[in-house]
């Protein structure tokens, strides 16, 4: 998923430079010519839905895989240390989580997509 965001945020940015809109553009858009500035303007207006996509879809899955697994995984990605756990307890701990957490968690991943896009 980094990868993913760090290469749709490198296309972001590459085509805001180049992009032209009616009334704003980058500051290379001259270079670019109207009718590929005005291209890259929507290319630049889809990449930036499809970033805010994929860090809804990141976070929604950091919030599953927090409720399944029980674990801090925000803890974990801010310090940089994770917990770990005898295998026999994570699967058991995996075993006990419920249909309706995994519905609910599903329901606000779908949520969050739905409300970025």
């Amino acid at each position: 998923m980094i990868v993913a965001l760090l290469a749709v945020l490198g296309l972001l940015v590459a085509t805001g430079l180049f992009a032209g809109d009616e009334g704003e553009s980058g500051p290379y858009a001259r270079l670019a010519g109207p009718w590929l500035a005005d291209a890259l303007g929507e290319a630049h207006e889809a990449l930036n839905t499809l970033l805010w996509t994929l860090v809804a879809v990141h976070v929604a899955g950091v919030a599953v895989e927090s409720l399944l697994t029980r674990e801090n995984l925000v803890r974990a990605m801010w310090t940089g240390r994770k917990e770990t756990f005898a295998a026999a307890d994570v699967a058991e701990d995996a075993g006990r989580v419920g249909a309706l957490r995994l519905a609910i968690a599903l329901v606000v991943a779908v949520g969050a997509v739905v409300a970025v896009a």
